[in-house]
């Protein structure tokens, strides 16, 4: 039970610090996609991908809390 409280007081701001970024992302993103979609002759076809920046910082966090997770022996 101390193991579990500890670990997430460590990975608590890491993941707050991560949501805010990621949503930061996301919205600029969408906000570029509403752009595109809302051009005269777009197509749905023709829906942008999605940033490979949001995937990059989610992978980026996603590191930091295994190396947060990995025990020291």
């Amino acid at each position: 039970m101390a193991r579990e409280r500890v670990m997430s007081i460590v990975l608590n701001p890491i993941r707050r610090e991560a949501l805010l970024t990621l949503d930061e992302i996301r919205l600029k993103d969408e906000k570029r996609r509403r752009e595109i979609m809302n051009k005269p002759g777009c197509s749905p076809c023709d829906r942008p991908e999605v940033d490979p920046t949001y995937f990059e910082t989610y992978k980026r966090y996603q590191a930091k809390e295994r190396t947060v997770r990995i025990r020291p022996r």
